[in-house]
């Protein structure tokens, strides 16, 4: 099945990876609008909403990678028998532990046969999403199940878990059809609300106007309801009409960027030697930005696509705006403009790949004693992969982090004392945003050793060696910003202030 596009991939020039998963992703977006009408809560069973978005998705994925995806089928059948079998102590370490030895032995077999040609579909993809998948669960079993819930933070107690999944929640989960090729992935306790008809309720006889989203809801008002017995009628979230038809527009903007601009600025162009001394320091730099701002492209077309299939399925409503306006942000892994606007690299990373971000803090940032930003971008560069240009991309990621928490930290509010200070400020940390961020996201998409030494070396360290030098000037040598007056305006009319520190 994946070689069934082979010709069309062969007559058009386009990789046949990109053809299937292009492909796949459109029948997804078909199926989704069926699903929700044809296979809403209020029509069917659970039961039958299980099964039906485990199957499609497993036609998906063998459509798209062929035999491989028996990769993802082991993973998620190993790691749910650990599930199972594991006491909920160490429930997150065993799963975990499986899930990323596994993942990384794809990895890694996949650089071994990179130059060989042995390896043509890729199949590394649908298993970090399983491998996030899966240790969603586990450590929503660990937190759940054996933590204090008074010990756990708002996240942790949100997507903790009560009872281990059925064989089929589970592997629903894994390989529903909205995600299973291309993402973004929901949480657990989100996939489940909207299987189970439960991510918009109304209450019956009341004048409310609705509840949203049952992970939201308080423990005592759950009680509440089982003691009153009040029955519950469940209905589809508002038309995702709108949303789906404006990302599917955003989808085919970005999608001609790539096929008309994006070919003219490869990547590879910034460790090409004849290309370095043709051209200048600055004129690299600014190549840079260019060639990395059009790598970006191509995740931005294939997630906002993403996020499209999972809103017209219905997944991804997150309530009301204070106007009254439906959101469809509980499931997304990009927001452009956001991006494109940051004044930091938190702003920058907050906005990318969003649901993976989200895995990245549940389940280490917010979990690592010390150190948590280095070890929370070790674990970045091991799930992406074993080629060395992760590992630059990410190391220096951390630098950049911590560089610019410390700059944040001492010299803002300095910038603070009037509006054109403060728009200043933010016009050069715009700046050096993104110029750092493409600097340090060259290695990332040229992915070997060699290639990134040369593009590092011909680009001198700048953006090390700044940081190696900022922070410590920052910790030692600059001064704890002054406290402030903050002036307050009390209801009377009357003047009050304050001091608080930045």
């Amino acid at each position: 099945m994946s070689g069934l596009l082979g010709a069309v991939s062969d007559s058009i020039g386009v990789p046949l990876m990109q053809i299937n998963v292009i492909t796949a992703e459109i029948l997804a977006l078909c199926f989704a609008f069926a699903y929700r009408h044809y296979l809403c809560p209020t029509k069917v069973s659970v039961l039958t909403r299980h099964v039906s978005t485990a199957s499609l998705g497993i036609c998906l994925l063998y459509f798209v990678y062929g035999s491989q995806c028996i990769h993802v089928f082991l993973l998620s059948g190993i790691c749910y028998v650990a599930l199972i079998l594991s006491p909920t102590s160490i429930i997150h370490i065993v799963t975990f532990i499986l899930s990323m030895t596994y993942l990384m032995y794809i990895h890694l077999r996949r650089v071994l046969a990179a130059d060989t040609e042995k390896y043509p579909l890729d199949v590394s993809g649908p298993l970090m999403l399983t491998t996030l998948k899966i240790t969603i669960v586990a450590f929503g079993l660990h937190d759940g199940l054996h933590r204090n819930t008074e010990t756990l933070i708002d996240t942790h107690k949100r997507h903790s878990l009560r009872r281990k999944p059925s064989f089929l929640e589970f592997f629903s989960y894994i390989f529903y059809f909205q995600s299973v090729v291309a993402g973004p992935p929901s949480f657990y306790c989100d996939y489940q609300d909207f299987v189970n008809g439960e991510n918009i309720h109304l209450p019956v006889n009341s004048n409310s106007e609705m509840e949203i989203n049952s992970n939201y809801r308080k423990e005592e008002d759950m009680k509440t309801d089982l003691t009153k017995n009040s029955k519950k009628i469940y209905r589809l979230p508002p038309s995702p009409l709108k949303p789906v038809c404006l990302k599917l527009c955003e989808t085919v903007f970005w999608i001609l960027i790539h096929v008309f601009v994006a070919p003219s600025f490869p990547a590879l162009s910034n460790s090409d030697p004849a290309f370095i001394a043709a051209h200048g320091v600055l004129y690299r730099v600014g190549y840079s930005i260019i060639s990395m701002s059009c790598c970006k492209v191509k995740y931005y077309l294939i997630w906002i696509l993403g996020d499209a299939i999972n809103n017209a399925s219905g997944l991804g409503f997150n309530g009301f705006t204070p106007s009254g306006e439906p959101k469809w942000d509980l499931v997304t892994s990009i927001n452009p403009l956001t991006l494109e606007r940051s004044t930091s690299a938190k702003v920058f990373i907050d906005n990318w790949n969003v649901q993976t971000v989200k895995w990245f803090r549940y389940i280490c940032y917010t979990r690592i004693p010390f150190q948590r930003t280095l070890f929370t971008f070790i674990l970045s560069a091991l799930w992406h992969g074993c080629f060395p240009g992760y590992y630059f991309t990410f190391i220096s990621g951390a630098f950049l982090i911590q560089g610019s928490r410390m700059v944040r930290r001492k010299v803002r509010p300095y910038f603070l004392r009037s509006k054109s200070w403060k728009m200043f400020y933010d016009f050069l940390t715009f700046l050096f945003t993104h110029v750092a961020i493409c600097y340090a996201g060259v290695p990332f998409n040229i992915l070997y050793f060699k290639y990134s030494m040369i593009f590092y070396n011909n680009m001198y360290w700048w953006l090390h060696i700044a940081c190696l030098i900022t922070m410590p000037v920052c910790a030692f040598v600059l001064p704890n910003p002054p406290r402030q007056q903050e002036v307050k305006v009390t209801k009377n009319g009357h003047t009050s202030e304050k001091e608080k520190s930045n």
